[in-house]
């Protein structure tokens, strides 16, 4: 009987961790369509840098976790991306190389008439967690805090 418990024990650890690696999605390269990163595929591991392409937007949605290899980027070039968490789900974006500052590098907001809205986003380890390199180019950020809400000053 201690065998047979011991078995099953051994048998519901291998999926449980099986199912953990399942879990996750490497991403890279273009993204030339609208495209959601959904809780069930996360964390999300940017494995090189990830474009997202003129005209389309990305959706992160609440709990996903990104992690990003050293030195990479999700770069949005005239694009937007949306990562709208919540208070109890939050959207982390942070790495899966070294936790020290600097191990990725950032999200390069890069120009274009879109509107890329953060909300409840925690950045951990990049060299800079959002690069504002718009331009002037009309570009619309909304980032939204707790306090935000509850002042009731920011419309997103």
């Amino acid at each position: 009987m201690k065998n047979t418990t011991k078995n099953f024990l051994a048998v519901i650890l291998t999926i449980a961790f099986s199912y953990t690696l399942i879990a996750q999605t490497n991403v890279s390269g273009g993204i030339y369509t609208n495209t959601t990163w959904s809780l069930t595929g996360s964390p999300y591991i940017v494995t090189s840098n990830v474009v997202v392409f003129p005209g389309f937007v990305l959706t992160i949605q609440p709990g996903v976790v990104v992690k990003f290899d050293a030195g990479t980027q999700l770069e949005i070039r005239q694009a937007a991306l949306v990562a709208l968490g919540t208070n109890a789900d939050s959207i982390t974006f942070t790495s899966n190389a070294s936790l020290s500052a600097g191990s990725w590098n950032n999200i390069d907001l890069n120009g274009g008439t879109m509107t890329s809205k953060f909300n409840f986003c925690n950045f951990r380890y990049a060299t800079q967690g959002i690069a504002d390199n718009r331009n002037g180019s009309g570009d619309t950020v909304c980032l939204q805090s707790n306090m935000d809400l509850l002042l009731d000053s920011v419309s997103c």
